[in-house]
């Protein structure tokens, strides 16, 4: 437990320390806008973390769209908060329930995860069902953002959160690949200014910064 106990607060004193600039700044500045982010897209009213979620955030006026980063056997970066395929709101595309135990992502090839669907939610009651909708990838949706003709889709910002856990490495590649991945996809699609990221993992942003000092 003692050691335990270590672990723990040797990271999150890590994580207060890297955040500790940015809070001071933000506990003395005047506050001129409050940002609006949608999280996981419009989670209250779509399927979190897809493509419709993040369209209806975009029509909504958001400034900024939160989504999650995993990344599968084959190394594709995908949007999904868990690193494990969450009965709860995934199903197999029949329409089954799942069965235990549910895969890593980080196990499956973009083809195999493309086998579950997504469904909706029981605690967000208002969530519309809808069927056919997958996991998405990140460069599915840089790719819908592109295309969209709502004007809103020309300016609106990214928030992406890498999901990394220290505790258990297997789940995802390395922070110095998993960043390079993900630094690569924004640049190609010339995302690089409307991009900011974040991750309960600190390795990871310092790996992101090391591959680009001007990144947010």
């Amino acid at each position: 437990m003692g050691f335990a106990y270590r672990k723990f607060n040797r990271k999150w004193t890590t994580i207060i320390t890297f955040l500790l600039p940015f809070l001071i700044n933000a506990m003395f500045c005047e506050a001129k806008y409050i940002e609006i982010q949608g999280h996981r897209g419009a989670r209250g009213i779509r399927l979190e973390n897809t493509l419709p979620a993040f369209e209806a955030a975009i029509d909504a006026g958001v400034d900024v769209i939160e989504l999650d980063l995993v990344v599968t056997k084959d190394g594709e970066i995908v949007i999904f908060h868990d690193f494990f395929i969450n009965p709860e709101i995934c199903a197999n595309l029949d329409g089954s329930n799942l069965s235990s135990p549910y895969p890593l992502i980080y196990s499956l090839s973009l083809l195999e995860l493309k086998q579950f669907k997504c469904k909706p939610d029981f605690l967000f009651p208002k969530q519309l069902p809808a069927e056919g909708i997958l996991i998405p990838t990140l460069q599915e949706l840089l790719n819908m953002i592109s295309t969209s003709s709502h004007p809103h889709a020309k300016k609106v910002q990214l928030n992406l959160e890498i999901k990394i856990d220290s505790d258990h490495p297997e789940f995802t590649p390395s922070p110095a690949v998993f960043a390079k991945k993900v630094l690569e996809i924004v640049k190609r699609n010339g995302f690089s200014n409307r991009v900011y990221y974040s991750s309960f993992d600190t390795e990871v942003l310092f790996e992101l910064r090391k591959l680009d000092s001007n990144i947010n």
